[in-house]
Formats: C-alpha cells, structure tokens, sequence
C-alpha cells in the first residue's frame, strides 16, 4: 500500500533555520577575521622587539667602546640577527654635542619593511669619564 506524506510534515528547513544559519556563518567570519588581524598584530609587535633588543645591544656595545675611540659618523650594523626581521637593515651615527665638550649624541637606528617601512631609534649622549665623570 502506498503512503503519501501528510502537509504537516517537514520538507525542508524553515525560515527560522535559515536565519540560524546565516547568523552563525556571519559570526564565524567575524571570528575569522578578527584572528587574522590578532595574527598581524602579533607579528608586527614581534618585529619591533627584535628590532629594538638589536638596537639596545648595538647600544651597549658603543658604551663599551673606550671615549677616545669613539669616532663621529655613520656605521652600518652588521647583528646577524637583522636577517630575523622582513628586508632588516640598521645603523647608527655618531656625533659631538654642540653645547657640551667631551660629549657625543649616539643614535642607533634598525628599520624593517613588512607591509610599509618602520624603524626603533634609540638615542643617547657618552662622555668623556663615563655616566658619573
């Protein structure tokens, strides 16, 4: 004998379902997104750590340079950890203070270029008898 379905049973998903759906789909992509972001965020500020711990150690090797040595211009840095950061390059330049003798203004720059270009700079005087002459 055959049997046919009755109206009142279901045939498909009703609108409520639909909506469900849709809704967690569309929560799900914001999720997504959101991760992606938090991802780009955190690799960003990764890159700036190593590049300021690449600054600061290219500083503390300056400070132990005895002050008569020190000599004023510009010298490239050559940490092999700047091949950690995205096309990585960083230098730093020496100079005389103009209104103290027997002190240096010392910059330390390291750049990187991962979407746009971005540096970590790092300025700070040397003189002549150390911290306390």
């Amino acid at each position: 004998m055959l049997t046919s379905k009755s109206k009142s049973g279901q045939e498909g998903m009703s609108v409520i379902e639909i909506m469900v759906a849709v809704f967690l789909i569309f929560v799900m992509f914001v999720v997504y997104l959101s991760a992606l972001n938090t991802i780009k965020l955190i690799k960003q500020s990764n890159y700036s750590d190593r590049a300021y711990h690449i600054a600061n150690k290219q500083m503390e090797d300056i400070r132990a340079i005895p002050f008569a040595s020190i000599t004023n211009g510009t010298t490239p840095i050559s940490d092999p950890e700047l091949t950690s950061l995205p096309l990585g390059t960083g230098s730093y330049t020496i100079t005389d203070n103009g209104a103290m003798t027997g002190v240096k203004d010392v910059v330390v720059t390291v750049s990187w270029t991962d979407s746009n270009t971005k540096s970590v700079v790092l300025q700070t005087r040397i003189g002549n008898g150390g911290i306390n002459p």
